[in-house]
């Protein structure tokens, strides 16, 4: 398994090639909330297991994207890091 890098406006994800579709779709739902700031959140998925990332400034933001990053078929289990500042 081989770990890349992508932008995908503006947000970045980190993901094993079979993963990617699954970053993508999460990455991609966050940035159409219009709540996030550009690369305020690292996206990962290995294996239906997605990792959110990021410090936000309220705990609905972080809610929000917890919401966004279930909502996407082929996630499995989120395991949300995302710090409340």
């Amino acid at each position: 398994m081989e770990d890349n890098t992508c932008l995908v406006d503006d947000v970045v994800c980190g993901y094993a090639r079979e993963e990617a579709h699954v970053a993508e779709q999460i990455a991609r739902r966050i940035v159409a909330t219009g709540r996030f700031a550009p690369r305020q959140l690292d996206v990962s998925s290995i294996k239906g297991v997605v990792t959110l990332q990021g410090r936000v400034s309220s705990y609905y933001q972080k809610q929000v994207a917890q919401t966004v990053a279930m909502s996407v078929e082929g996630v499995r289990r989120l395991e949300n890091r995302v710090e409340v500042r």
